[in-house]
């Protein structure tokens, strides 16, 4: 990606993410009700896909060099050129204000992290595969992204009875399997890049709680004779947190998860159904994110400029000539640098915006020796036959003609 892409690009992902996570604020209640708890916590997968859809490549390049040829006439020695790459367009100020909020929100959840990990104190293994913390913990929790480990607190046993305690790790442990953790990362990591929308935050608050609520339902599925229990196991008073481990309650949760529980069992849990849905729902949203962005590159198509450029040396009558075609889209910038000899390096850079009637509005600095020399404009027709022509007065002997053509369609080779 060119770095004049970005403000494009920044606002696709901004809509995609938008409207993924609407979809998901919509419909996951609906799939709750009718193909169970675990689908409806599937439909977070979506917000990836979009993201992922509006990054694919398509087709059409941004800036493409289609032909070159450089040629000198009697007095001169060599010619060379290369393209301009495109040039930084939009407001940078914006990009640097979003990296750092970003990298600031980033940095503010690792340090929640660190002192929730570091409150935990030594962690001590037990004989039933878990790790008992030395400090107090509010509640269990899974921690850690490769090795994931269950902790409870130092007095598990008193605030939990025995079969309370089973359905406890029971959930824990359904989080671990099901990679839950590694979720939980990735969401964090999409609020911190997109910290200043407000959806986002809210998704993640409701994610986590379909997470729970998909956590109960399985668990429930496993014990169908212990819902009292579980409910009780719940209403043991804890604290919340702000860190990415998968925590057995929390308070924003638990009034929804207690309501569910008594729904549970008769909600259904058709898997297949699920997983097909939601492959649906994803095919069909990637598809539409993926459309969208290439009917907004062919709304901005490339035009193809055919380009002459002459510099006349009145010192040794030499005549550096430099034939090129390059395709490029409204507001990139694109352009060659040449050796002109003792003269120097010769930069030229264009940019180009399109007017009503198939006009193209062509913006163009011409600089010899890191000197800028002119700053011309010229308007002229798209697609016409002839060249349109400008000319720059002498400059110690050096002097500058540029002819341009523009067309909608891609030259023959």
């Amino acid at each position: 990606m060119s770095a004049d892409q970005w403000p494009s690009l920044a606002l696709n992902l901004l809509i995609s993410l938008t409207l993924a996570l609407v979809l998901v604020f919509v419909l996951r209640r609906f799939v709750r009700r009718w193909l169970g708890a675990g689908s409806a916590y599937g439909l977070w997968v979506l917000v990836p896909i979009a993201l992922i859809a509006t990054l694919l490549p398509n087709s059409q390049p941004s800036l493409e060099l289609i032909s070159l040829d450089a040629s000198i006439l009697p007095g001169a020695q060599t010619a060379s050129g290369d393209v301009i790459q495109p040039a930084a367009a939009g407001p940078d100020w914006l990009l640097y204000a979003w990296l750092t909020g970003a990298i600031a929100s980033l940095v503010l959840m690792l340090v929640q992290e660190l002192r929730f990990r570091t409150s935990l104190g030594p962690l001590k293994p037990c004989s039933d595969g878990c790790w008992r913390a030395v400090r107090p913990l509010a509640s269990p929790a899974l921690i850690g992204l490769f090795r994931p480990r269950i902790v409870v607190p130092p007095d598990f046993e008193q605030r939990w009875n025995s079969r309370q305690r089973e359905l406890v790790l029971a959930h824990e442990r359904a989080h671990a399997r099901r990679g839950d953790p590694w979720a939980n990362g990735l969401a964090a990591l999409l609020c911190a890049i997109f910290w200043f929308h407000p959806l986002c935050w809210l998704g993640l608050k409701r994610f986590r709680a379909d997470q729970e609520i998909a956590c109960d339902a399985r668990v429930l599925r496993e014990h169908p004779h212990w819902p009292r229990s579980y409910a009780e196991a719940l209403l043991v008073p804890v604290a919340g947190s702000a860190s990415t481990a998968c925590r057995w309650s929390s308070q924003h949760t638990l009034k929804e998860r207690i309501t569910m529980l008594n729904r549970h069992s008769r909600l259904p849990h058709h898997r297949f159904l699920g997983l097909t849905a939601i492959g649906i729902v994803a095919a069909c949203l990637a598809g539409l994110v993926w459309s969208a962005g290439s009917v907004e590159q062919a709304e901005n198509a490339p035009r193809y400029f055919t380009i002459v450029s002459q510099v006349r040396v009145d010192e040794d009558d030499s005549l550096y000539e430099h034939h090129y075609q390059i395709a490029g889209r409204p507001g990139q910038a694109f352009g060659m640098d040449s050796e002109i000899g003792r003269h120097g390096e010769l930069s030229q850079s264009f940019t180009f915006r399109e007017l009503d009637d198939g006009l193209i509005d062509m913006s163009m600095t011409l600089s010899m020796a890191g000197e800028t020399v002119a700053t011309p404009r010229l308007i002229f027709p798209l697609d016409h036959e002839e060249p349109a022509a400008i000319a720059t007065t002498d400059r110690q002997g050096v002097n500058f003609r540029l002819e341009i053509q523009a067309s909608s369609q891609r030259p023959p080779m």
